[in-house]
């Protein structure tokens, strides 16, 4: 077991940003930041199955961004939910939207997990997984699209274009500020630490920029939506809490994620050990058997 640990042990930098992905998740769920995104889709009054469709896309950046599809999930995943029932998905599709708005992003760039595989993975790099993984993004959006228009019963009547877009415009006005503090904050990594954004130094900009957007959220932008201690509460009042809540809850998850992954790894050396792996036909004589066989496997050992 020490041996097959001790690969893990070689590459701390990847744990090290596992744990700032966290942490900026857990600081995201502390914003209003995915109710207004969900304050521009409303005023389209989109059948649920499409709006659903629709979020699971758009909440696949932000998935990308956090490194892990649970951090999301965690993050956003009561907004969605609360959101979705409220324009009238059915419970079924709520849930099934909210569990499939962490899983797309997976495969975008900058995403955390696609740079493990790189790094324990010679034979591939990490330009080669993000160009591949836009290609199952763009096909897993198709047929999700399809499948909900399939279950869609209640018809495809939308808000009339103008009311849609003038409502929509001004919750884009209410995001705007969070925008500008986020481009503030990278071009300030950017420019004066000369440290852009990319798959590489994302787990370390995150945390920054999601600081900067719970202390504009929480002092200027909606402070009477979280005041703690009345509307008229100070700033520190509303910011300090949510800055350890975020902080308490990381712990719990970063510790719960590296035990996944020191365990899976821990049992992957017994699988190897055992020569389980020898009991496989050296080939399976088609490409697709090969690929129906790994994704029945991956959905396993992904459960």
């Amino acid at each position: 077991q020490a041996i097959f640990l001790h690969k893990f042990l070689q590459i701390p930098t990847i744990y090290l940003g596992i744990g700032l992905y966290i942490w900026a998740g857990m600081l995201l769920s502390k914003t209003t930041i995915a109710k207004r995104f969900f304050d521009i889709l409303t005023p389209f009054k989109m059948p649920p199955t499409v709006l659903a469709w629709v979020v699971i896309m758009l909440a696949a950046i932000p998935t990308a961004y956090s490194g892990a599809s649970g951090i999301f999930v965690i993050a956003a995943g009561a907004v969605i939910f609360e959101q979705l029932r409220a324009a009238g998905a059915r419970k079924r599709i709520a849930l099934a939207a909210t569990a499939m708005s962490g899983s797309l992003g997976v495969v975008l760039r900058p995403c955390l997990v696609v740079v493990l595989i790189a790094v324990l993975n010679k034979q591939v790099t990490t330009q080669q997984l993000f160009d591949n993984g836009l290609r199952v993004f763009l096909l897993t959006a198709v047929l999700s699209l399809i499948a909900m228009l399939i279950i869609n019963k209640d018809g495809y009547s939308f808000a009339p274009l103008g009311d849609a877009l003038r409502g929509a415009g001004a919750a884009l006005k209410r995001l705007i500020p969070y925008g500008l503090v986020a481009a503030a904050v990278s071009l300030f990594y950017g420019f004066g630490l000369a440290t852009h954004l990319s798959e590489h130094t994302a787990p370390y900009i995150m945390p920054g920029l999601l600081l900067a957007l719970v202390i504009y959220d929480r002092s200027w932008s909606a402070p009477r939506e979280h005041a703690l201690l009345g509307p008229d509460a100070p700033s520190s009042e509303r910011l300090w809490p949510a800055l350890l809540d975020a902080t308490r809850e990381s712990s719990g998850h970063i510790g719960a994620l590296l035990t996944v992954m020191y365990a899976s790894v821990g049992l992957g050396g017994i699988v190897e050990r055992a020569e389980l792996m020898q009991l496989l036909p050296q080939s399976f004589g088609s490409i697709y058997l090969t690929m129906a066989f790994l994704v029945v496997i991956m959905v396993l050992v992904g459960m």
